[in-house]
């Protein structure tokens, strides 16, 4: 499999947001590697898991889910 192909989907933790991969984002972008920062409302795990959920589905091809 070609990384080039590959699509990196960054998922924050607790008590932060998508800002926090800010420095990680262009370091990817830089490697020509696709990335997408998922923004999870913290409302809920369930809303959480969910807003992932439509990030992953909205890649095409293969992912690295971090």
């Amino acid at each position: 499999m070609d990384r080039s192909e590959t699509t990196v989907v960054l998922v924050h933790g607790a008590w932060a947001d998508g800002s926090s991969w800010q420095r990680v984002i262009p370091l990817l972008l830089n490697k020509g590697i696709p990335v997408v920062a998922v923004q999870n409302p913290t409302t809920s795990l369930a809303e959480d898991v969910a807003a992932t959920q439509r990030a992953l589905d909205a890649v095409k091809g293969p992912v690295v889910l971090v």
